[in-house]
């Protein structure tokens, strides 16, 4: 006999069986109403033979799922076993196994369940009833619920069932009632409001949304089987009313409307019960994806974990693990699939563009793999664990008396809990030694606890024409909307943008210039550009981060070099590299509500960024030949505090020239950087002769580009990006300078348009980047053309101004001209204007208390609330130079104007008192302000650094160089610079300090001039300090190195005949030589003094050299600290002097503990001991002195006074 006709035979059987079945159930259920009594009895009996009961339903359960899995396996009779496995499944949900008592009548009941399960409804707990009929008791108690609802429609149950054993009176057991129709029972489960029944003090709740249609009664479902509910145990009926009143539901109940399961054991009684529970609002129940009791594992109760769906979905952002890279196996993993890839794919006739991208794709799924790996790893053992104890959970719910089950849990509970000591201790163990390391150290750790706490950006709502938006999935629309309208192509045509370029383009750049853009790309290039990435930065779109390429840097850079170069020769980018994020950072002092209030910043690709890295740095050198000083911009060597330094010069002219009226207008451009036309760009470049491969460069990431917005965390739908330059590329601000250059050489060269005069030359114009600045006289009709010209190039080039947020600084304009002007050209005047970060009005007066009060009383109130943090000595210095000083060297950088310096002492009080938590200072402030090789502390001296910047600024002064700013500053000068500086002539011109800068400036340097330059110094132009004042003084001036010349030991001035082509004639050859002979008897500065070296010959970090310089003179007086004689004088012996700078520059280097190290700074400032503890510690030694003969006392502790009495024998 085949297996198909055995397969087939014994399915007839079972089809023969469950027809017999069928029938049976059908006869019962006939019998029922009449035999009710006798299956009370019954049911007592079969109570008895529970345990051979379960037994015999477990094999029942374990036929069911035999026969289903044997149905399975023949396709001819899949229909019947799914029938089968779908009876399985119905009784196993119906009939849990922890609470099915199985008898004769509820195998019939089962069958009649399933027969009938259209019109049935199962109701939890039913209280017991004696003597009433069951259909009768609940027709009764549940006919004025139901009609209430269901239009006086007469209520009928056909027949009703109790399911278990009976109980005890008043014990609730569950029963299964048979409704006339399917649509009787739709129409109660459909009721769209919700109610309690009240049964003998049972609540029966009525839910709409429950799974399988069931009635839950909540509180002995909640209870273990067998447990007594007390009237204690029961939830009053008010607890009731308030979550119907607050439309609260038990989310648990609500997701398990079947199942028995405990939050808490109770080991006296040997029972479950849910004590623990979580109530959420109707209306978030849906939102609830899975509700679970987890394991009890370190408290005696089970927590409640609630998964919830999250309210708006995006796409997910894979990033890579940094921390991957920190197991060495990894790396030589990750190492050795790079090679790998790399030697087999690179021989390859692929682009080579298709093997980056795809080298991009294998690493992350490397990465995802280790990732996956580790977590693995760290988290097997704990799942381990809690799925063992979850397992004894289960069986002590259905055999709660068992002890054995208890010590297993137990057990379990104990190693999954060391295992979490384990890891909690090694946690532990990391923060300490972070915490050991970097506390109190300038870092990440001190700045978090200091910073201010910000909200997050996220954005709640939006005004949107007159409308307020809420829907986040609206707001997100809203957003996308307006940047796809914003990044859409312009209307500008090529032919009208060649022909403007062709009028009013850049000059071409030099074939050296075109050379250094155009030359291949190297791997040095590469490897450099990679170590200048700093860590720690968003990834772009494919996840990959910095940290990445800094470590297989060896194994990237030639595939990279190579594609980078296939780039320059005109090939396409990788696909990735035209794929962006963008996320939105709110403007500071705007109202988030509004769109155009955000500023798009790109999260581009590592690789992207290292690409443009090297474009950028190659333009950078073109760049600073190509575009004027006036942009002070993102080149080297150029400073926003030149354009303020210039803005305050211009105001101290137009105020001593009364008759000049003028105006001082700062543009705003709208959106200036999204909105730069990328044909004009390419067009702009071409003009320049940049050359073909940097074309090539240029035109490959900026042609095509696709971004996605990041809006709340959840990321947009793509769209194409067609014109701007993305702020976050490195090349960017070089791109829209380059662009810029053309509207300011416009303005430059306009002769309609009237900048402030002196001499021949006129100031028009500072910039930084977009931040304008226009400086003109004759107003109106100055502004008139400059609007026309900025119409003119934004035409072609999409640059926009934003007239609203523009304003105008007037000087000398009467109210009716002011009311004039802002009626003819639309822009308006104002009192106060803040320009890169500088606040200032039409008088210089005010820029004091403007910038410095205002700054400083921000400052102390970030003190005021830093000194409630427990940070050491050490940790309160950190904290002056990580936060103020930054912001008070901004301004000290910028705002050179102080004549006078009694504020340094209020802030010095200030600082002192925040470093000595308001109590006497123990350590002098020299000492404090002084390097820590020299033994100080290095608490920032702001009078020495606002004198270095200071220095950084007469640098102009000393040189002679930047004549466009000495022109401006000393527009009334009588003198030239030098013979101010060397020789005085401030005395002989009272006039001199009659300027804010020019006072401020002199001032310094009168303090600090001997101790700079006790000789006539080498950069000292005596020509320039003899020559006639002009209005507008040469660049070139000798000084007296290139001047003077050796004979023998003496320095003589080179004869007329060699300085012929360097004096005018020789009267002024005459007049130098009789400087020089005055200054040959103050003698010559023979080698390069401090000044030249830390000054005017560096080009980089003038202002920390110069503070380093002043802070040595300084604090020279405590060279040899006070501390230093008196352990001398304690220990009865000499201490080197290079012992002590051993000890500061070496040993003291022995931990990386910052406590560790000011305990021993304050060991070595004998701090301590205070006068008042040392007095009574003598005064004890005193009294307790009567062996101290034998006492051999050589202690840092006791100090002299312990030697003295020693010696006193006493």
């Amino acid at each position: 006999m085949s297996s198909e006709d055995a397969l087939a035979k014994a399915l007839g059987k079972i089809n023969d069986s469950l027809e017999q079945l069928t029938k049976q159930g059908a006869e019962t259920s006939k019998q029922v109403a009449e035999t009710n009594k006798k299956v009370a009895e019954i049911s007592r009996k079969i109570d008895l033979n529970t345990r051979s009961i379960i037994e015999l339903g477990n094999k029942v359960n374990s036929n069911t799922e035999s026969i289903g899995k044997l149905l399975e396996e023949s396709s001819t009779t899949r229909k019947i076993a799914e029938e089968a496995k779908e009876i399985a499944t119905a009784t196993e949900e119906r009939f849990p196994p922890v609470l099915r008592k199985l008898e004769d009548h509820d195998l019939t009941l089962s069958m009649i369940e399933m027969q009938r399960k259209e019109r049935n409804l199962r109701i939890r707990s039913v209280p017991e009833s004696e003597g009433d009929n069951l259909v009768d008791y609940l027709t009764k108690e549940f006919s004025d619920f139901w009609q209430q609802d269901l239009e006086k429609e007469e209520f009928k149950i056909e027949s009703a069932f109790r399911l278990g054993t009976r109980q005890r009176r008043n014990k609730a057991r569950d029963c299964l009632i048979t409704l006339r129709s399917k649509e009787e029972r739709d129409k109660i489960l459909n009721l769209d409001y919700q109610r309690t029944l009240q049964i003998e003090d049972y609540f029966v709740e009525i839910f709409k949304d429950i799974p399988k249609h069931i009635l839950v009664v909540s509180t002995n479902m909640d209870k273990a089987q067998r447990q007594v509910v007390t009237k204690d145990g029961r939830l009053p009926k008010t607890f009731f009313e308030m979550t119907d009143n607050m439309d609260l539901v038990d989310i648990w109940r609500i997701k398990h409307p079947l199942e028995r399961e405990g939050t808490f054991f109770s080991e006296a009684k040997m029972t479950w019960t849910r004590i623990d529970q979580i109530w959420v609002t109707r209306g978030m129940a849906p939102k609830i994806k899975k509700v679970e009791i987890c394991p009890k594992t370190c408290s005696d109760h089970n927590a409640v974990k609630m998964v919830m769906k999250q309210t708006t979905t995006g796409t997910f952002r894979w990033r890579m693990n940094d921390t991957l890279f920190g197991d060495e196996e990894v790396c030589k993993k990750a190492q050795k699939t790079l090679k790998d890839y790399f030697e087999i794919n690179m021989k390859t006739n692929v682009e080579k563009r298709v093997i980056w991208d795809a080298s991009k794709a294998v690493m992350r799924g490397f990465l995802i793999q280790q990732n996956a790996i580790k977590k693995r790893s760290q988290n097997e053992k704990k799942e381990n664990f809690l799925e063992k104890i979850k397992d004894g959970e289960r069986k002590l719910r259905s055999k709660p008396k068992s002890h054995e089950i208890l010590r297993e849990i137990k057990l379990y509970q104990t190693q999954y809990m060391e295992l979490m000591n384990q890891e909690i201790e090694w946690k532990i163990k990391q923060m300490r030694q972070k915490t050991f390391e970097s506390a109190d150290k300038c870092g990440k750790l001190l700045a978090w606890q200091i910073k201010k706490r910000q909200k997050l950006n996220t954005v709640t709502n939006l005004e949107v024409d007159g409308k307020n938006i809420y829907n986040p999935t609206e707001i997100r629309n809203c957003f996308q909307r307006y940047f796809r309208q914003l990044y859409s192509q312009g209307p500008q045509k090529d032919m009208d943008i060649e022909q403007f370029l062709g009028k009013n383009g850049l000059k071409k750049i030099s074939q050296e210039s075109k050379r250094i853009l155009n030359q291949e790309i190297t791997e040095q290039e590469i490897e450099g550009a990679i170590q200048n990435m700093a860590l720690g930065k968003s990834p772009g779109p494919d996840g990959l981060t910095s940290r990445y390429y800094k470590v297989l840097k060896e194994w990237l850079s030639q595939p990279l070099k190579e594609v980078c170069n296939e780039i320059m020769e005109g090939k396409r980018a990788p696909d990735t590299w035209k794929e962006t994020y963008i996320t939105l950072i709110p403007k500071t002092e705007t109202e988030k509500t509004q769109l155009k209030n955000y500023r798009p910043i790109s999260l581009l690709n590592v690789d992207y960024k290292i690409f443009a890295d090297i474009l950028a740095k190659r333009l950078k050198i073109v760049l600073m030949e190509e575009i004027h000083r006036d942009q002070a911009g993102f080149l080297p060597r150029r400073h926003l505090s030149d354009n303020v330094r210039n803005i305050i010069d211009i105001l101290e002219k137009l105020e001593v020239n009364i008759n000049t009226k003028a105006v001082l207008i700062f543009v705003d451009a709208e959106k200036a950087f999204d909105n730069i036309s990328w044909s004009f760009m390419m067009k702009n470049l071409r003009g320049m002769g940049v050359g073909q491969g940097f074309e090539n460069g240029i035109g490959a990431i900026y042609s095509e580009q696709k971004a996605k917005f990041i809006v709340n965390n959840v990321v947009t739908e793509e769209f194409k990006i067609e014109k701007g330059t993305c702020q976050g590329c490195p090349i960017s601000p070089l791109l829209f300078i380059s662009v810029l250059e053309v509207l300011l050489n416009m303005i430059r060269r306009d002769q309609l348009v009237k900048g402030v005069q002196v001499g021949a030359k006129q100031y028009k114009l500072r910039a930084f980047a977009d931040d304008l600045v226009l400086t003109l006289q004759e107003p109106e009709s100055s502004t008139k053309r400059v609007l026309e010209l900025i119409q003119e190039f934004g035409q072609v080039a999409g640059f926009k101004l934003n007239k609203l947020k523009i304003k105008v600084l007037e000087k000398k304009l009467t109210p009716f001209e002011k009311e004039r002007f802002q009626n003819e050209t639309g822009l308006t005047v104002v009192k106060k204007v803040k320009y890169l970060g500088i606040n200032m009005t039409a008088k210089n007066v005010n820029l004091f208390k403007d910038n410095y009060e205002k700054s400083w009383t921000e400052v102390k109130k970030d003190l005021e609330i830093w000194s409630n943090l427990k940070l050491s000595l050490l940790g309160r210095i950190a904290v002056i130079k990580m936060n103020v000083l930054p912001r008070m060297l901004f301004l000290f950088q910028t705002l050179q104007i102080m004549d006078k310096m009694d504020c340094f002492k209020k802030w010095q009080k200030d600082i002192s008192k925040f470093v000595w938590q308001g109590k006497k200072p123990r350590i002098k402030f020299k000492i404090l302000t002084d390097a820590k090789e020299r033994g100080g502390f290095a608490l920032p001296d702001f009078k020495l650094y606002y004198e270095s910047a200071a220095f950084c600024w007469l640098k102009d002064w000393l040189l002679l160089e930047n004549t466009d700013i000495l022109d401006l500053e000393c527009f009334n000068n009588t003198f030239g610079w030098h013979a101010y500086l060397w020789y005085d002539k401030a005395k002989a011109h009272k006039g001199f300090k009659n300027h804010i800068v020019r006072k401020a400036l002199y001032n310094v340097w009168t303090r600090y001039k001997d101790l700079l330059e006790n000789k006539t110094p080498r950069w000292l132009s005596p020509m320039e300090a003899k020559a006639v004042k002009k209005l507008n003084m040469e660049s070139k001036w000798p000084r007296y190195w290139e001047i003077l010349e050796q004979e023998g030991d003496r320095l003589k001035l080179q004869s007329f005949e060699k300085l012929k082509g360097k004096v005018r004639d020789w009267l002024h050859y005459y007049q130098i030589m009789e400087v020089f002979k005055m200054d040959r008897k103050i003698g010559f500065q023979m080698e390069k003094s401090k000044l030249e070296t830390e000054l005017l010959e560096s080009s980089t970090k003038n202002l920390s050299k110069m503070y380093n310089l002043l802070l040595k003179w300084n604090t020279q007086d405590e060279t040899v600290k006070s501390a230093m004689i008196k352990w001398a004088q304690d220990i009865g012996h000499n201490i080197m002097f290079v012992d002590w700078e051993k000890l500061r520059t070496t040993e003291m280097k022995f931990t990386a503990c910052n406590a560790l190290r000011e305990n021993i700074m304050k060991m070595i400032y004998r701090w301590y001991m205070t006068p008042v503890s040392l007095q009574k510690f003598i005064t004890c030694l005193i009294i307790n002195a009567g062996n101290a003969k034998k006492m051999k006392v050589h202690s840092f502790t006791f100090g002299g006074h312990a030697q003295r009495l020693r010696r006193s024998g006493k």
